[in-house]
């Protein structure tokens, strides 16, 4: 089986490859999350409790499916704007994406408990708690993510 012998770069040619490399990287270290994106987060993740509000039976199970498909699709369309903004999908690195897991896990957990603390006491506002402390959580994120960034964007700015 023959292989086709691929020509090397010459040093200058890698050399530009290699600038332009990490100049795309300063750019997009360089991006400042929008705060709609928070906002937007925080009061998706607010509205969950609303789920205990839907009645028992089928009229509940159907309402319940169209709020969850409701509640993705605006999800989905958060997401969606977010990356049409800033212009680049989201790949996170194993170390980031485990400090996500581990904090959607929490946000997770105390939702549970919020939920079913309201479920036990019977008091359906109980788990409106819950997930405003996690919205809190997200938006009191956002000022040193945002913060991180600008700085990140104004290093970016004297080095390139």
């Amino acid at each position: 089986m023959e292989t086709e012998q691929v020509p090397l770069p010459s040093p200058a040619d890698a050399a530009t490859a290699l600038r332009e490399v990490e100049q795309a990287r300063r750019a997009l270290d360089g991006t400042v999350p929008p705060w709609w994106y928070f906002v937007a987060m925080a009061a998706l993740v607010s509205v969950i409790p609303a789920a205990q509000l839907v009645p028992s039976g089928a009229l509940g199970a159907v309402l319940g499916i169209a709020g969850f498909a409701g509640w993705t699709s605006l999800f989905v369309i958060v997401l969606r704007g977010y990356m049409h903004e800033v212009g680049f999908t989201v790949r996170l690195r194993r170390q980031k994406a485990w400090r996500l897991a581990v904090s959607g896990i929490g946000s997770g957990l105390a939702m549970a408990v919020a939920m079913g603390l309201a479920s036990s006491y019977d008091r359906w506002w109980i788990g409106f708690f819950g997930s405003g402390a996690i919205s809190l959580a997200i938006l009191a994120w956002a000022v040193p993510l945002r913060r991180a960034a600008r700085r990140r964007q104004s290093g970016c700015v004297g080095a390139a």
